[in-house]
């Protein structure tokens, strides 16, 4: 099979799959959710769509026509019973909707709300590898508050907690298998090399294969676990 056959088998086995209805139970997650986990994940896709936006723009031309300004026509009023459909749930309906979701993530995760709370901000703060300056530590922090309807005294509470736990311990695995045609450096037209390895977070710890003397061909087959703090 060649490479344009497989593509186009595999973009014809996602669009069977977009076709194919919803779930009952995916509806009835996305309803309790209120869409939160697909909401998180569109903060990446509008910063996005936003810096597209920022570099497409053209500027405006120094001369432009002036538009004709039309009066504002007055809000027609509503008679006094009627529904304008611009009526908010009562408070009781927004406090059971709550309770059902609060319910629902107790049943799926076997956490209670705050619990499943603490550990997504304990997961912002032990984020690895985001170096976007723009998506800011607490730019999620306030998402993530204001999408679970958190108040100020109990987020503040929660968030002492998820700051003094213990951060994981995370190590990088290298394997270091070989190299092929170096460069010479001695005078007799071979080298004795090795490989030193860091991470750009943790600098002062380093490590050094083993050296191999008179090659140009060295084969090392060494493992490291180099640590991420």
């Amino acid at each position: 099979m060649d490479e344009e056959a497989m593509w186009k088998g595999m973009y014809e086995k996602i669009q069977e799959q977009k076709k194919q209805p919803v779930s009952e139970h995916q509806s009835i997650i996305q309803d309790l959710d209120g869409g939160f986990f697909e909401k998180f994940g569109s903060i990446l896709r509008q910063k996005s769509i936003n810096h597209e936006e920022s570099v497409t723009l053209q500027p405006f031309p120094e001369h432009q026509p002036q538009l004709e300004s039309t009066p504002f026509s007055e809000p027609e009023t509503i008679p006094e019973g009627e529904d304008s459909g611009n009526e908010t749930l009562p408070d009781s309906d927004s406090e059971e909707q709550q309770e059902k979701q609060n319910e629902f993530i107790g049943d799926a995760f076997g956490w209670n709300i705050e619990e499943l709370y603490e550990e997504v901000l304990f997961e912002i703060f032990n984020n690895i590898g985001c170096d976007d300056e723009e998506l800011t530590e607490d730019s999620l922090v306030h998402y993530v508050q204001d999408a679970f309807k958190i108040s100020n005294e109990k987020h503040e509470e929660i968030l002492r907690v998820a700051r003094n736990k213990e951060p994981p311990e995370i190590c990088l695995n290298v394997e270091v298998i070989e190299a092929k045609e170096l460069e010479p450096k001695d005078s007799n037209g071979l080298s004795d090399p090795f490989v030193t390895m860091y991470i750009a977070s943790n600098p002062t710890h380093r490590y050094n294969t083993s050296v191999k003397s008179a090659t140009l061909d060295p084969l090392w087959e060494e493992h490291f676990s180099l640590a991420h703090r």
